[in-house]
């Protein structure tokens, strides 16, 4: 006989991984990737200790393409690890929104077994409901009051139901999904990051020159494949823990060896590591020049999570060029016991971010600065009999800063639909829902508020482009147009040894879908020379003209690049005699 739990999760995911063996298995598998990707010398030897091949980026005409971005914005991530149950974070608090129905999925019983809030246990009352006015549809628990005032000021929003299709209930799955930005673990999308192909096109010659400062800074032990570029070099410099990042700024050096004893072989070797990757330690300099210059208010609660924060923030007020930041929050795996542990979570984060924003208000930093928080699933809508909830698929993504355009996005849970008694989930296909798949979120971000343009960021998803969120920045990029400029270049000469022949040369800075035509003066197709997924690369093609009975005269050149044939064009005009 199944038990309600069981039965719950055998219909939501079938063969999903949930509790027991298979649960741990998981678990552990997840960990050991964490440790092997991410553990501190690992994380930096790929950059530090030169492992990555030298790649067609050291050509010349790639070369040329600038190493920036037509932006100065900074992205701040925080990665809530385990899943997140935005039921209980967002709380529907009217009946229009479910408030009957969410304490029907989660009824009162034993204190231990609760995953329910009580009115005294959100908030509540004048100026502390979420919506347009004091009688908002939704509450947060009361530990969450530090982003209130975030909140009242539209310095806040909240993306309802993000998810992918085809939901995965491994950690390890969905955060690799979450980190790449496909669902599909044989897409060759799968082995890089979507913001490693995003720094991948910012510096295009990382491997070979790079950078004075980081591109990007990672604050926590998780998986490195979000800043994976095409080429396999992580584009993130990683800090485990905030103990190796004081080590940093104390000595010079990421990886102190005063804790190792020179005694045993194994010991010398990894102080021989250490040293090497100390040695090789590019951005030393800039990191400790930034946070000298950084100051900080007084972070009010001390946690992990706050200290990460901190330094990021020292950072970016110490004029650190790097853009991209990344901190994490573990333990949002809450198979039982919850109403003791979510609410510490939530907690930590909200001071946390709350902290964080004044500290950069102070100086008008916070202008330039987006925060964004997310999970790699949600829960069950329902509870289980352990006193948690189980791995779930939607959940919500907050946003945080001046540059938000505040308050709810897109259309919450409808937890009156009756099919919910019989599935006790929400899925991104479940009919009456309304989700929102979770790279229309990045590439909102990445538009709007990172200044790529629109082409450049669907051929970073494979050319599919995914539904951005309106509104959800205040003053979008006016930019991305220029940006685009440099994405790919066109020319050609005429083949040194063979006249017949002309040689069309073209580069590309990330890999896309191109299209290579010869057109007549009215734009009428003559002939396609290439119509396929290229890698970021420069390439020659030998266009005989005469093997392919085209008559001498005026044509064009063209090369289309991006997911819509037609919309992004370079255009050399081509005199066949």
């Amino acid at each position: 006989m199944f038990s309600k739990h069981s039965k719950n999760i055998k219909r939501a995911f079938g063969s999903a991984i949930e509790h027991g063996i298979a649960h741990k298995k998981d678990h552990k598998r997840w960990n050991r990737r964490q440790f092997m990707s991410m553990g501190g010398l690992a994380a930096v030897g790929s950059l530090l200790l030169r492992s990555t091949p030298v790649n067609a980026l050291a050509s010349n005409s790639l070369s040329a393409m600038m190493n920036n971005s037509d932006s100065d914005n900074i992205l701040v991530l925080v990665r809530l690890f385990g899943g997140n149950d935005g039921l209980n974070t967002f709380i529907p608090h009217t009946e229009d929104v479910g408030r009957a129905e969410y304490e029907g999925f989660r009824p009162l019983v034993k204190m231990m077994h609760n995953t329910h809030y009580t009115d005294n246990q959100i908030l509540t009352g004048y100026n502390h409901t979420l919506g347009t006015n004091s009688n908002g549809q939704f509450a947060m628990p009361t530990q969450m009051d530090a982003l209130m005032n975030l909140w009242s000021n539209d310095k806040m929003s909240v993306i309802h139901n993000v998810g992918y299709p085809n939901a995965n209930g491994s950690h390890f799955m969905s955060s690799n999904f979450w980190s790449s930005g496909t669902n599909d673990s044989s897409n060759d999308l799968y082995k890089s990051g979507w913001m490693g192909r995003t720094l991948d096109y910012d510096f295009p010659c990382f491997s070979i020159k790079p950078p004075s400062e980081p591109p990007a800074i990672l604050l926590g032990n998780t998986s490195s494949l979000t800043f994976n570029n095409q080429g396999g070099s992580n584009m993130a410099l990683t800090f485990t823990d905030v103990q190796e990042f004081n080590d940093l700024i104390a000595n010079g050096d990421p990886f102190s060896n005063a804790a190792i004893p020179n005694t045993c072989a194994s010991n010398i070797e990894r102080r021989y590591l250490r040293q090497v990757a100390n040695n090789g330690f590019t951005y030393n300099n800039s990191i400790q020049a930034a946070y000298s210059a950084g100051t900080n208010i007084s972070y009010s609660s001390y946690s992990e999570l706050a200290n990460k924060l901190s330094i990021v923030a020292k950072l970016i007020k110490g004029g650190l060029g790097t853009r991209i930041y990344m901190v994490t929050l573990d333990g949002f795996d809450t198979h039982d016991n919850q109403m003791n542990r979510h609410h510490v979570l939530l907690q930590e984060l909200s001071d946390a971010v709350n902290n964080f924003y004044n500290d950069l208000a102070e100086t008008g930093h916070s202008q330039k600065t987006l925060i964004m928080s997310y999970s790699e699933f949600g829960r069950t809508i329902d509870d289980n009999n352990s006193g948690g909830t189980d791995h779930g698929t939607l959940g919500p993504v907050m946003f945080f800063g001046d540059a938000v355009s505040g308050g709810f996005h897109g259309t919450p849970m409808d937890l009156t639909d009756p099919n919910l008694q019989w599935t006790q989930n929400v899925t991104f296909e479940s009919p009456h829902q309304s989700a929102i798949d979770f790279r229309g979120v990045y590439a909102t971000v990445l538009q709007d508020w990172l200044c790529l343009h629109p082409e450049t960021i669907n051929c970073m998803f494979a050319g599919t482009a995914f539904e951005r969120i309106p509104n959800l920045i205040e003053n979008p990029c006016t930019a991305a147009a220029s940006t685009f400029e440099n994405a790919a270049t066109i020319g050609y000469n005429i083949h040194p040894e063979n006249a017949n022949i002309i040689q069309i040369k073209y580069a590309l800075k990330q890999r896309c879908n191109i299209k290579l035509s010869i057109l007549t003066p009215a734009g009428g197709n003559v002939l396609t020379l290439v119509n396929e997924t290229k890698e970021r690369d420069v390439y020659t093609y030998d266009f005989n003209w005469q093997n392919d009975q085209i008559p001498p005269g005026e044509y064009i050149c063209r090369l289309q690049y991006g997911s819509e044939a037609g919309n992004t064009l370079k255009e050399r005009k081509l005199i066949l005699q």
